[in-house]
């Protein structure tokens, strides 16, 4: 599962780099930019792809942080989980006392 895993990735990374790269190479003129006081010119390919690379990195960032609250989440359900066993355990070890 892991190498099918691998593989599927390594084919996501291939082919947005073969994207990237014949977007590239069919918009390279330069265009004029201006935003507020900076003006300049840029080509076309880094003004589309500086806004996808920053939403991309944004997505990651605010995904983290979800991802670091379910496993601090999991991590006190564990120990809770842990000591319930420790309790079952200790009153499994417990003899039986038979009342007459």
């Amino acid at each position: 599962m892991k190498k099918i895993k691998l593989i599927l990735w390594v084919l996501l990374f291939l082919f947005v780099a073969a994207f990237s790269a014949s977007v590239y190479i069919e918009n390279r003129e330069l265009i004029p930019v201006k935003y507020l006081h900076l003006e300049g010119e840029i080509k076309i390919f880094w003004l589309l792809i500086i806004p996808f690379i920053i939403g991309w990195i944004m997505g990651a960032l605010l995904m983290s942080f979800s991802v670091l609250k379910q496993k601090r989440r999991f991590s006190i359900e564990h120990k809770k989980l842990s000591k319930v066993e420790k309790e079952v355990e200790n009153l499994r070890a417990l003899p039986l006392k038979d009342e007459v």
